[in-house]
């Protein structure tokens, strides 16, 4: 059996991995999900795939998210609106989206979730613009750095045109 203790059988998250393929328990494997559960919200792909990590086979992973989503510890909707409240200040939908997506959250989900962020991505994009740029832009060559910082953060064409073609340039 692998010490949990030593330092050579863990991985940079600094979890235990098992180098014996030997199954671990399900009481082992349902402690160290609660205990990441406790710390912050996961999807569903996101702690499968760390129990998968420190020992764990297909079923007793698909057994223990079943048993985490039906008592309501394991959500991907908890998940995403938690993702969402943390990104919103300075990440456009498209980027929330993306990241949503790659971490295993459905596209219903994704859509329901980023609703409410299409009302306020106008003001969202102008006041991250004001925190850094705080001017508009003269040059082409400014302006361009100006569009492609607010395009990294995930907001679309639309939005940005709307930003820097705006007239008001300090917040109210």
């Amino acid at each position: 059996m692998v010490s949990f203790s030593d330092p050579q059988t863990a991985n940079a998250t600094g979890d235990p991995v098992d180098q014996t393929h030997q199954p671990v328990a399900l009481s082992v494997l349902r402690q160290r999900a609660l205990g990441w559960l406790a710390r912050r919200e996961y999807s569903q792909w996101e702690l499968q795939r760390r129990l998968v990590q420190i020992g764990a086979t297909a079923a007793q992973a698909d057994a223990l998210l079943t048993d985490l989503l039906a008592r309501g510890w394991l959500s991907d909707a908890r998940f995403a609106e938690a993702r969402v409240n943390a990104r919103q200040s300075r990440n456009g939908v498209q980027r929330i989206a993306r990241e949503l997506r790659a971490l295993g959250v459905d596209d219903e989900t994704i859509t329901h979730v980023t609703v409410e962020l299409q009302a306020t991505e106008v003001e969202r994009a102008f006041a991250l613009w004001c925190k850094k740029f705080k001017q508009k832009a003269v040059e082409p060559r400014e302006k361009a750095k100006q569009y492609r910082f607010l395009q990294a953060r995930g907001f679309s064409h639309a939005v940005i045109r709307q930003v820097l073609e705006s007239d008001t340039v300090e917040r109210d």
